[in-house]
């Protein structure tokens, strides 16, 4: 404490306190300097920090890059995939129409020549009708 700060009735201290007090600065200044060692670790921690941040924050916009390109090209592969199967159905179709016509045109032949036989048939019943009608009367 110094004179003027002092109350005026304490006395000064004796020489061996104002020793110790001095010695007890000395030692308040060492842990200054631990103080501003500790600050200089702190400050070389945190910039360490920042680099590992920046560089995780690199390391991570790359790995969203590279997943994008990834998802990007899986993307662009399915729909090649599914236009692939498109068209492979799609020839699958025009294939079975094609078939299923000739099956239709091959029925309709069929039909028609079923239709030309009945005729012939109803012809030749009919003459055999005349026929029999013919000989009953003949022979009736």
């Amino acid at each position: 404490i110094s004179a003027e700060e002092r109350p005026p009735t304490e006395e000064r201290p004796p020489a061996e306190e104002r020793i110790s007090h001095i010695e007890g600065a000395y030692g308040h200044l060492a842990t200054k300097a631990d103080v501003a060692d500790v600050r200089a670790a702190v400050s070389a921690a945190r910039a360490d920090a920042r680099t590992a941040i920046a560089e995780s924050e690199t390391r991570v916009a790359q790995f969203i890059a590279e997943s994008q390109t990834r998802v990007a090209q899986r993307i662009a592969e399915l729909r090649a995939e599914i236009s692939e199967s498109g068209n492979r159905v799609a020839q699958r179709i025009a294939e079975s129409e094609t078939r299923v016509a000739q099956h239709i045109a091959e029925l309709r032949a069929e039909i028609a020549k079923s239709h030309t036989n009945t005729r012939w048939l109803m012809v030749i019943c009919g003459f055999i009708i005349i026929a029999i009608t013919l000989l009953d009367r003949l022979l009736g």
